[in-house]
């Protein structure tokens, strides 16, 4: 199964255990947006249906604002290859898109689980000294 990482907005630093992953797992591919300022759940998506074309089965390792792009492409594209999804440190885009208006696009989350979307071994963690997470409102998948 292919590893994708969806790292956050301004993407993630070289220090970032998303990074040091890599080490670890060098097949793993980092899912790369245009502009990591200026995120655009439109964009974000479509570069992840673009890393997603013809895969077979994937697992998600997604950080912060990449947890609700798993988020919306999961409610978008209930028939994608996702076997698995490792979900750290969710962001609440919901509280924070007034105050930033950046990550407005993120906004509503998806927080129903699709019917049609098949069940995936899923691992959702909480940051308690990152800002911007809340872990509110996240639906299990198991």
């Amino acid at each position: 199964m292919q590893r994708y990482i969806l790292p956050s907005w301004y993407a993630s630093s070289p220090g970032h255990w998303q990074r040091l992953w890599l080490g670890h797992h060098p097949s793993a591919v980092v899912v790369e947006q245009d502009d990591w300022a200026n995120p655009d759940r439109d964009r974000w998506v479509q570069r992840l249906d673009a890393a997603l074309d013809g895969v077979d089965g994937a697992m998600l390792i997604a950080h912060s604002l990449g947890v609700i792009l798993v988020a919306h492409y999961a409610s978008l594209r209930p028939a994608a290859p996702i076997r698995a999804a490792l979900l750290v440190a969710p962001g609440d885009a919901d509280l924070h898109a007034p105050t930033n208006p950046p990550i407005a696009s993120f906004a509503p989350v998806p927080r129903a689980r699709s019917r049609r979307m098949p069940r995936s071994p899923s691992t959702a963690s909480r940051s308690r000294t990152a800002p911007t997470t809340t872990g509110r409102g996240l639906c299990s998948t198991t």
